[in-house]
């Protein structure tokens, strides 16, 4: 259930609205490991980028790779570029790579290194994004620890969702529990 909150500015991105099944399920995964007695998710969006579908399916043009959802935490302000411009393995700000795994919580700390604007209630923005991936051991792509993946080819990820939410800006340094 998405919270309705009073937005802090203008629309990060002009994207689509997620439709009502996708954001349930995006939702449910979102909610896995974040506390919603904290975070709000402010909106699910799909991010509609034809060249960047068109290049994930053509790199595996026979789908014999096995396809995985994994969730990416990024700085609010790089949200925009990578939904336009797709996920930059050269970017990576900790090593060559894009780091993606399954669990809300884990991508919120990367997500926290850059947080997007403070609400009225002192919360601040945060993004994250649903990716499309499928690694390839063959081509460099490695399964760091627990289901977190470094990414190597940029083509083998497609952001397809975008999850702007709101935390404290303690959220995540604090909590303890099943974080994974």
């Amino acid at each position: 259930q998405l919270k309705k909150r009073a937005k802090a500015g203008p629309s990060l991105l002009s994207t689509t609205p997620a439709n009502e099944l996708t954001a349930e399920v995006v939702t449910k995964i979102f909610y896995e490991t974040m506390d919603s007695d904290h975070v709000d998710i402010v909106s699910i969006s799909t991010v509609v980028n034809p060249s960047l579908s068109a290049a994930f399916c053509a790199c595996d043009p026979d789908n014999k790779r096995k396809e995985h959802l994994f969730l990416h935490g990024t700085r609010y302000q790089y949200a925009g570029a990578i939904a336009k411009e797709g996920l930059d393995p050269g970017k990576g700000a900790l090593s060559p790579g894009v780091f993606l795994g399954g669990l809300a919580l884990k991508a919120h700390t990367y997500a926290s290194k850059g947080p997007g604007p403070q609400d009225e209630d002192g919360k601040r923005r945060y993004t994250m994004f649903v990716v499309r991936a499928r690694p390839c051991l063959k081509s460099g792509d490695s399964e760091r620890s627990f289901g977190v993946w470094r990414m190597l080819a940029k083509e083998r990820m497609q952001p397809i969702f975008l999850i702007e939410y709101a935390a404290p800006d303690w959220y995540g340094r604090r909590v303890v529990g099943n974080a994974g």
